[in-house]
Formats: structure tokens, sequence, C-alpha cells
């Protein structure tokens, strides 16, 4: 038979237990959430860009939801893609290169012109990272792989004329 003091140590331990079962199961749970928010988007070419007699594919980055994830956790861009944003009201942007794999080069559009180029913007595993600003008002911006606006000669002041599939050009 059991004492008093024996069933005490017993309820604690079971309860002990409990609490160590809840725990692991809610840190299983975070790592799951973790690991599924680490999964990078595709979203389909839904527009193209003219540069330097190339054509560039581009994933058109809509939703906010959709602007906010970029290209973070992808493995590499290739060489004829890029991602497109639509910045709506057109003002100065900042992008933060956080969660990404790779650097990107970053050309910032006003009306079809580039206002301004980030060269390869440094990806950031940190929680405070450091951002990029296009400093100039902006209606676009596209991100390409690191080394592409040297490649196709960009320089502010050039055109980038855009198509977009279904000819319309979309407002977040």
């Amino acid at each position: 038979m059991l004492t008093a003091t024996q069933k005490k140590h017993r309820k604690i331990s079971a309860n002990n237990a409990f609490c160590i079962v809840t725990l692991v199961s809610g840190l299983l749970l975070l790592i799951i959430q973790a690991q599924i928010e680490k999964q990078p988007q595709s979203l389909p070419v839904s527009a193209k860009a003219q540069i330097s007699g190339q054509e560039i594919d581009l994933e058109v980055a809509q939703t906010a939801q959709q602007q906010s994830m970029g290209l973070m956790y992808r493995g590499e861009l290739s060489q004829t893609r890029g991602m497109l944003y639509t910045i709506d009201p057109p003002r100065p942007v900042k992008v933060s290169m956080q969660n990404m794999r790779f650097p990107v080069d970053v050309v910032y559009l006003q009306n079809g012109q580039i206002a301004a180029i980030q060269v390869e913007a440094q990806p950031c595993d940190a929680i405070a990272c450091h951002t990029y600003s296009s400093k100039a008002t902006v209606d676009q911006m596209i991100q390409l792989r690191s080394g592409a606006t040297a490649e196709l000669g960009l320089e502010v002041g050039d055109r980038v004329p855009i198509q977009f599939l279904d000819g319309e050009i979309p407002r977040t």
C-alpha cells in the first residue's frame, strides 16, 4: 500500500510527464510550422521584359503576401527569370533580403524607366537585416539574379518594356 507521500510523488510525476509531453508536442508543431513556412513560393510567369534584346520571364508578385514572400527560401534564380513587384501607390521602397539564399540585382522602375539599380543585394539570415532602398519614387521593381544588370548593360534611365501576358497591369 502506498503512503500519502508516495501518492503525492506519483501525482507530481504524472503531472510532470503530462507537461513534458505537452511541451514536446508544442515544440514539434512549431518546428513543422517553421518548415512549412520555409517553403519557397513559385508563381507562374505572367509577364515578360525585353532587356537588351533578351527576353526575361517574370513571375508577378501581386498580393501583399506574395510580395512579402518574394524569392525567400529559393535555391536559385535562372538567367532568364525574375520577379516583378507592382508598387501601388508609387513610392520609394525598401527591400530586405531576409531569408534569401542568393544575392540579387534589384531594378527599380518608374513609368517603365530605370530609376535606380541595386547591384548584389546580399542574402541575410539574421532577424534584423540591412535594407536596400530605391530612394526614388517607383511603381515597379524587378529582382534578377546577381550580375544580370551588368551582363545586360542596364543603366539608370534605360527603358524596360514589360508585357503582361493577360494584357493587364496587376494592381495590389
